[in-house]
């Protein structure tokens, strides 16, 4: 969806929840550390948003990427 029709985003306190509400659209992104989608997504650089084809939880790096175990994406009711 374009950033010019994105109005808010949120992420919760324990960074496991993203919400991305749109002009028609909200968008809810769950999984892990996902301050660097967050951050990317408010800069306007994030390409694509989707859940992880494995589990990133248990990288070996020492400091584990972010990682997305579902997104929803729901139609809002716009009043006319």
């Amino acid at each position: 969806m374009p950033y010019t029709l994105l109005l808010e985003v949120e992420m919760a306190s324990d960074a496991c929840l993203l919400q991305l509400v749109f002009s028609h659209y909200e968008v809810l992104v769950k999984g892990g550390r996902l301050e660097e989608i967050y951050e990317s997504v408010r800069e306007a650089s994030c390409t694509a948003i989707r859940p992880s084809s494995t589990d990133d939880r248990y990288s070996a790096e020492r400091e584990p990427p972010a990682y997305v175990t579902e997104v929803r994406i729901k139609r809002l009711e716009v009043s006319a």
